[in-house]
């Protein structure tokens, strides 16, 4: 037996003698040969205290299902986080550009805290002298002498860069963002400052299946009808309704594709966990 064979067979070992039950230790030698055996046991509640035994209770296959159905859950996530981020560069870049004018956003002046936007420009400098050889981005720097307009410079810039930027600008060009998702200054901070921490989840692979948040979105009059705080990803989707302006969208592609990945593993997983209830589509879909 080869080394990796042995790795297998002690993980399947330990396993099996915490009390989980395996119906194919063959199937299970498999899953465990591609996807990591710590990634696996992070979705079996309490699995690292010592003291947890499981009597046969938990079956290997239905905790790789939860798993299964928490990839595709990022998967939702990550497309609608790209809705988000694209339509957010480019009404923060609108509203600069009405405000400032297309280079305003270079000058200091124009900004509550010089230090912050120093680093801010530091971070695009940076992220521009990195991709300089992507087509679009050097066709500009040659065609603005380098002095790249916010509405293109804006498409380099990351949800952490994101946040600093709207975080930073004036108060009026706060209000002329807001307003456009019918919210005030600080909900829309809040919710850019939740859409930076989710980006950074997903893009680590962290569980989103019995994951409790460590911050949770501010609520908005106007937009939150239902004053729901979970401190489950929810949370999240609930703001994301209101982050993603195309009703449409929303409602006819985003809300079907979550309802099918719900219904596909339902005997496997507990809406609670995730922070939805029963009613969860009644509170998603889009009204107006």
């Amino acid at each position: 037996m080869s080394k990796q064979e042995d790795i297998y067979k002690n993980q399947i070992e330990m396993l099996l003698a915490k009390g989980i039950y395996i119906e194919d230790r063959l199937e299970a030698r498999e899953i465990l040969s591609n996807l990591s055996y710590y990634t696996f046991i992070g979705y079996i509640p309490n699995f690292n205290n010592k003291e947890t035994y499981y009597n046969n209770e938990i079956n290997f296959n239905n905790i790789y299902k939860i798993y299964l159905f928490d990839k595709r859950l990022r998967n939702i996530l990550l497309y609608i986080l790209e809705i988000i981020e694209n339509t957010l560069k480019t009404k923060i870049a609108y509203a600069i550009n009405t405000e400032l004018g297309h280079l305003g956003y270079l000058d200091a002046t124009n900004f509550k805290d010089t230090r912050e936007h120093k680093m801010l420009m530091s971070n695009l400098k940076r992220l521009l002298q990195k991709d300089k050889k992507i087509e679009f981005i050097e066709y500009y720097m040659k065609e603005y002498s380098n002095k790249l307009p916010i509405c293109i410079c804006i498409n380099v810039f990351t949800m952490g860069m994101i946040n600093s930027l709207y975080s930073n600008i004036s108060t009026s060009i706060q209000k002329m963002v807001a307003k456009e998702y019918k919210t005030g200054v600080n909900q829309l901070s809040s919710w850019i400052e939740n859409i930076v921490y989710t980006r950074n989840l997903v893009a680590h692979y962290m569980r989103m299946y019995n994951f409790k948040l460590q911050k949770t979105p501010a609520n908005c009059k106007v937009n939150h009808q239902c004053n729901i705080i979970t401190y489950r990803i929810f949370d999240i989707f609930h703001i994301m309704k209101f982050l993603v302006l195309d009703k449409q969208e929303w409602n006819n592609h985003i809300i079907p594709t979550l309802d099918m990945l719900i219904i596909e593993y339902e005997q496997y997983i507990e809406l609670e966990l995730i922070g939805f209830s029963k009613d969860w589509k009644d509170i998603l879909i889009k009204n107006n």
